[in-house]
Protein backbone atom coordinates (compact mmCIF):
# COMPACT_ATOMS: atom_id res chain seq x y z
CA UNK A 1 0.00 0.00 0.00
CA UNK A 2 1.09 3.61 -0.94
CA UNK A 3 0.33 6.10 2.07
CA UNK A 4 0.65 9.60 1.46
CA UNK A 5 1.61 11.94 4.91
CA UNK A 6 0.41 15.22 5.02
CA UNK A 7 0.38 17.77 7.80
CA UNK A 8 -0.21 21.30 8.95
CA UNK A 9 -2.07 22.39 5.90
CA UNK A 10 -3.08 25.92 7.37
CA UNK A 11 -6.00 26.66 5.43
CA UNK A 12 -3.67 26.49 2.24
CA UNK A 13 -5.93 24.82 -0.45
CA UNK A 14 -3.89 26.22 -3.72
CA UNK A 15 -1.03 23.62 -1.96
CA UNK A 16 -3.86 21.32 -0.76
CA UNK A 17 -5.10 20.53 -3.91
CA UNK A 18 -1.57 20.21 -6.05
CA UNK A 19 -0.06 17.53 -3.31
CA UNK A 20 -3.60 15.82 -3.79
CA UNK A 21 -3.02 15.77 -7.75
CA UNK A 22 0.40 14.55 -6.94
CA UNK A 23 -0.42 11.95 -4.28
CA UNK A 24 -3.28 10.67 -7.80
CA UNK A 25 -0.30 10.19 -10.07
CA UNK A 26 2.19 8.33 -7.50
CA UNK A 27 -1.10 5.77 -6.82
CA UNK A 28 -1.44 6.91 -3.06
CA UNK A 29 -4.29 4.63 -1.36
CA UNK A 30 -4.46 5.91 1.56
CA UNK A 31 -3.59 9.00 3.62
CA UNK A 32 -2.18 9.98 7.37
CA UNK A 33 -2.85 13.61 7.89
CA UNK A 34 -1.02 14.43 10.98
CA UNK A 35 -3.07 18.02 12.50
CA UNK A 36 -2.93 21.99 12.14
CA UNK A 37 -5.62 21.73 8.72
CA UNK A 38 -5.98 25.47 9.76
CA UNK A 39 -4.86 28.91 10.50
CA UNK A 40 -2.37 31.12 8.65
CA UNK A 41 -4.65 31.14 5.38
CA UNK A 42 -8.07 31.58 4.42
CA UNK A 43 -9.73 28.47 3.22
CA UNK A 44 -10.38 26.59 5.90
CA UNK A 45 -13.94 25.16 4.65
CA UNK A 46 -12.51 24.10 1.26
CA UNK A 47 -9.67 22.02 2.91
CA UNK A 48 -11.78 20.34 5.64
CA UNK A 49 -14.40 19.32 2.84
CA UNK A 50 -11.64 17.62 0.30
CA UNK A 51 -9.82 16.24 3.65
CA UNK A 52 -13.44 14.58 4.76
CA UNK A 53 -13.66 13.57 1.45
CA UNK A 54 -10.47 11.27 1.46
CA UNK A 55 -9.63 7.65 2.69
CA UNK A 56 -7.82 8.91 5.62
CA UNK A 57 -6.86 8.84 9.12
CA UNK A 58 -6.32 11.91 11.14
CA UNK A 59 -5.06 13.09 14.01
CA UNK A 60 -5.83 17.08 15.47
CA UNK A 61 -2.49 19.25 15.83
CA UNK A 62 -2.13 22.60 18.52
CA UNK A 63 -3.93 24.86 16.17
CA UNK A 64 -7.29 22.39 16.47
CA UNK A 65 -6.35 23.23 20.34
CA UNK A 66 -6.16 27.12 20.30
CA UNK A 67 -9.62 26.36 18.09
CA UNK A 68 -11.03 24.51 21.05
CA UNK A 69 -10.08 27.29 23.90
CA UNK A 70 -11.61 30.09 21.73
CA UNK A 71 -15.14 27.95 21.45
CA UNK A 72 -14.73 26.75 24.71
CA UNK A 73 -13.93 30.55 25.73
CA UNK A 74 -10.73 29.98 27.43
CA UNK A 75 -9.07 32.25 25.16
CA UNK A 76 -9.95 35.20 22.63
CA UNK A 77 -9.85 34.97 19.15
CA UNK A 78 -8.14 38.28 18.96
CA UNK A 79 -4.70 36.78 20.50
CA UNK A 80 -4.78 34.14 17.86
CA UNK A 81 -5.05 37.11 15.24
CA UNK A 82 -2.93 38.89 16.57
CA UNK A 83 -0.28 36.25 16.18
CA UNK A 84 -1.09 33.93 13.49
CA UNK A 85 -3.70 36.46 11.10
CA UNK A 86 -7.42 35.94 10.62
CA UNK A 87 -7.03 32.14 9.54
CA UNK A 88 -8.95 31.00 12.93
CA UNK A 89 -11.33 32.97 13.09
CA UNK A 90 -12.14 32.61 8.93
CA UNK A 91 -12.88 29.48 10.12
CA UNK A 92 -14.78 29.84 13.31
CA UNK A 93 -17.42 31.96 11.09
CA UNK A 94 -17.65 29.74 8.01
CA UNK A 95 -17.63 26.46 9.53
CA UNK A 96 -20.73 24.39 9.68
CA UNK A 97 -21.21 23.04 12.74
CA UNK A 98 -21.06 19.58 11.63
CA UNK A 99 -17.43 20.31 10.38
CA UNK A 100 -16.28 22.01 12.98
CA UNK A 101 -17.38 19.40 15.47
CA UNK A 102 -15.52 16.72 13.45
CA UNK A 103 -12.48 19.68 13.56
CA UNK A 104 -12.02 19.63 17.56
CA UNK A 105 -12.52 15.63 17.99
CA UNK A 106 -10.24 14.13 16.34
CA UNK A 107 -7.78 12.37 18.60
CA UNK A 108 -4.50 13.75 19.43
CA UNK A 109 -2.45 10.39 18.69
CA UNK A 110 -2.96 7.28 16.70
CA UNK A 111 -1.54 3.92 16.42
CA UNK A 112 -1.79 1.77 13.15
CA UNK A 113 -0.12 -1.93 12.03
CA UNK A 114 -0.71 -2.39 8.50
CA UNK A 115 1.44 -4.66 6.43
CA UNK A 116 3.44 -5.98 9.86
CA UNK A 117 4.48 -2.32 9.75
CA UNK A 118 3.99 -0.50 12.46
CA UNK A 119 3.35 3.21 13.31
CA UNK A 120 2.77 5.69 15.67
CA UNK A 121 1.04 9.20 14.57
CA UNK A 122 1.15 12.33 16.37
CA UNK A 123 1.44 16.44 15.85
CA UNK A 124 4.60 17.76 17.50
CA UNK A 125 6.36 14.80 19.02
CA UNK A 126 4.75 11.47 20.90
CA UNK A 127 2.73 12.45 23.90
CA UNK A 128 3.22 16.21 23.46
CA UNK A 129 1.21 17.78 20.34
CA UNK A 130 2.65 21.48 21.14
CA UNK A 131 6.54 19.84 21.63
CA UNK A 132 9.22 21.57 18.77
CA UNK A 133 11.34 18.86 17.22
CA UNK A 134 14.10 20.32 14.71
CA UNK A 135 16.44 18.76 12.34
CA UNK A 136 19.18 20.32 14.26
CA UNK A 137 17.59 18.94 17.99
CA UNK A 138 20.04 17.76 20.10
CA UNK A 139 21.06 13.87 18.98
CA UNK A 140 19.76 12.78 22.90
CA UNK A 141 16.88 15.03 22.45
CA UNK A 142 15.82 13.28 19.21
CA UNK A 143 16.98 9.80 20.50
CA UNK A 144 14.57 10.50 23.47
CA UNK A 145 11.45 9.99 21.30
CA UNK A 146 11.92 6.77 19.55
CA UNK A 147 10.71 3.78 19.92
CA UNK A 148 11.18 0.24 19.22
CA UNK A 149 7.62 -0.47 19.76
CA UNK A 150 7.10 1.42 16.15
CA UNK A 151 9.25 1.03 12.64
CA UNK A 152 8.14 5.05 12.43
CA UNK A 153 6.95 8.08 14.10
CA UNK A 154 5.42 10.54 11.88
CA UNK A 155 4.91 14.12 13.22
CA UNK A 156 5.00 17.86 11.25
CA UNK A 157 4.17 20.82 13.86
CA UNK A 158 7.78 22.51 12.61
CA UNK A 159 7.04 22.90 9.00
CA UNK A 160 11.12 21.28 8.92
CA UNK A 161 11.14 17.99 7.33
CA UNK A 162 13.55 15.70 8.51
CA UNK A 163 14.32 11.98 8.87
CA UNK A 164 15.91 10.43 12.34
CA UNK A 165 17.26 6.90 12.62
CA UNK A 166 17.66 5.30 15.93
CA UNK A 167 18.19 1.26 16.28
CA UNK A 168 14.67 0.37 14.78
CA UNK A 169 12.67 3.50 15.18
CA UNK A 170 12.32 6.05 12.18
CA UNK A 171 11.80 9.67 13.66
CA UNK A 172 10.36 11.48 10.45
CA UNK A 173 8.86 14.80 10.22
CA UNK A 174 7.16 15.18 6.92
CA UNK A 175 7.00 19.05 7.15
CA UNK A 176 4.06 21.32 6.29
CA UNK A 177 1.90 21.16 2.69
CA UNK A 178 0.59 24.91 3.74
CA UNK A 179 3.71 26.64 5.09
CA UNK A 180 6.98 24.80 4.46
CA UNK A 181 9.58 27.22 5.95
CA UNK A 182 13.09 25.83 4.63
CA UNK A 183 12.00 25.94 1.03
CA UNK A 184 8.91 28.43 0.47
CA UNK A 185 5.93 27.72 -1.57
CA UNK A 186 6.73 24.05 -1.87
CA UNK A 187 4.26 21.78 -0.01
CA UNK A 188 6.56 18.86 1.83
CA UNK A 189 4.98 15.77 2.80
CA UNK A 190 6.01 12.26 2.20
CA UNK A 191 5.12 8.97 0.52
CA UNK A 192 5.22 5.47 2.77
CA UNK A 193 4.96 2.62 0.23
CA UNK A 194 4.77 -0.33 2.73
CA UNK A 195 5.32 -2.93 -0.01
CA UNK A 196 9.24 -1.96 0.15
CA UNK A 197 8.99 -0.39 3.57
CA UNK A 198 10.50 2.28 2.08
CA UNK A 199 9.60 6.32 2.94
CA UNK A 200 10.16 8.60 0.20
CA UNK A 201 9.67 12.42 0.94
CA UNK A 202 8.36 14.87 -1.59
CA UNK A 203 8.34 18.72 -2.43
CA UNK A 204 5.18 19.65 -4.92
CA UNK A 205 5.24 23.21 -6.15
CA UNK A 206 1.60 24.80 -5.93
CA UNK A 207 0.51 27.94 -7.15
CA UNK A 208 2.28 30.34 -4.80
CA UNK A 209 2.01 33.64 -6.88
CA UNK A 210 -1.99 33.41 -6.88
CA UNK A 211 -2.25 32.52 -3.08
CA UNK A 212 0.25 35.49 -2.72
CA UNK A 213 -1.96 37.64 -4.73
CA UNK A 214 -5.21 36.62 -2.37
CA UNK A 215 -3.22 37.63 0.44
CA UNK A 216 -2.30 41.11 -0.76
CA UNK A 217 -5.89 41.67 -1.56
CA UNK A 218 -6.96 40.39 1.71
CA UNK A 219 -7.44 42.36 5.04
CA UNK A 220 -5.20 39.43 6.86
CA UNK A 221 -3.41 41.45 9.77
CA UNK A 222 -0.19 39.22 9.81
CA UNK A 223 0.11 39.36 5.73
CA UNK A 224 3.08 40.52 5.61
CA UNK A 225 4.59 37.69 7.63
CA UNK A 226 2.77 34.78 5.71
CA UNK A 227 3.78 36.32 2.43
CA UNK A 228 7.74 36.24 3.27
CA UNK A 229 7.38 32.49 4.47
CA UNK A 230 6.00 31.89 1.08
CA UNK A 231 9.25 33.54 -0.43
CA UNK A 232 11.50 31.92 1.96
CA UNK A 233 14.97 31.22 0.36
CA UNK A 234 13.02 31.45 -3.10
CA UNK A 235 15.11 33.10 -6.00
CA UNK A 236 11.90 33.04 -8.22
CA UNK A 237 9.27 35.00 -6.13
Amino acid sequence: MKIGILSDIHGNYYALSAVLDHAKLLGIDHFYILGDLIGYYSNPVEVIQKIKSLNATVIRGNHEDLITKVINKELKIKELTEKYGEGHEVAIKEMCKKDLEWLIQLPAEQVVCIDNISIKLCHGAPGKTDYYLYPNSQFNILKSFCNNNFDYIFMGHTHYPFNFKYEKCSLINVGSVGQSKDIGGLASWGMLDTNNNVYIPYRTPYKVKTLINDIEKSRNSNKEYLISVLKRNRLDL
